[in-house]
């Protein structure tokens, strides 16, 4: 029998998104437009951008996407370093085919 505890979590840094969630309306201001977001991710292709900075972190999430998600296609790139953007042709790929993204990055 699992004994599970109930953990309230105060003064945490970070925020989770979800990528279904329509976001919060723009500054009037503004010069940029936030990107329609999908009614679900099956039939997407997941663009996932990775500085590499995680690991194995990257090979189980994207497992447990796929166990949760029909994803059409998963995009895996791989950055040369942390501090540095993607390759221009793997940014081009990502532009070209990705519908919905994932940045992963860590120090």
């Amino acid at each position: 029998m699992n004994n599970y505890q109930v953990v309230t979590v105060r003064d945490e840094v970070g925020t989770i998104l979800d990528p279904l969630e329509r976001a919060a309306a723009a500054d009037a201001g503004a010069a940029r437009a936030t990107a329609a977001r999908p009614a679900s991710l099956n039939g997407q292709t997941l663009a996932v951008i990775d500085n590499g900075a995680g690991g194995p972190f990257r090979v189980r999430l994207v497992e447990r996407l796929r166990s949760l998600f029909d994803f059409d296609d998963v995009i895996i790139v791989l950055k040369d370093t942390v501090n540095v953007p993607p390759r221009a042709e793997d940014w081009a790929e990502v532009t070209r085919r990705g519908t919905v993204g994932l940045a992963l990055y860590g120090a």
